[in-house]
């Protein structure tokens, strides 16, 4: 991973996990079973505004819906742009994806912050 990220290869490869993963949930789904995914987002990728908008087209496009997906995030891609990455994160949380904070605690932020994030 970091080399993918060091590269410049994060993104599309974030993007092409996402891909599968949507898409072969969806092949479970029409098996009959009620499966859901979970990816775990780069760092970088709640600096994308346009992050939103991709997930919406990727599931719209596979054919999930949007409460099969759970995005895990890490504390620390929040705490490097706190204000953008809100932003990002309520966007998604108005699509109805979940999300699910990955490594917290690890010492970027305190509980306190929880407050600030979307819930449902």
């Amino acid at each position: 991973m970091p080399l993918a990220e060091h590269s410049g290869l994060i993104r599309p490869l974030t993007l092409h996990v996402l891909e599968v993963s949507l898409r072969r949930c969806a092949s479970w789904r029409r098996a009959g079973h009620d499966m859901h995914v979970a990816v775990n987002l780069s760092p970088n990728s709640l600096q994308e505004s346009d992050l939103p908008d991709i997930v919406a087209r990727l599931l719209g496009q596979a054919g999930v819906p949007t409460s099969a997906l759970t995005l895990e995030i890490t504390e620390s891609s929040i705490m490097a742009d706190p204000t953008g990455a809100l932003v990002i994160l309520d966007r998604l949380h108005a699509l109805g994806v979940k999300l699910a904070i990955d490594d917290l605690g690890t010492g970027y932020s305190s509980l306190g912050r929880l407050r600030e994030l979307p819930t449902r």
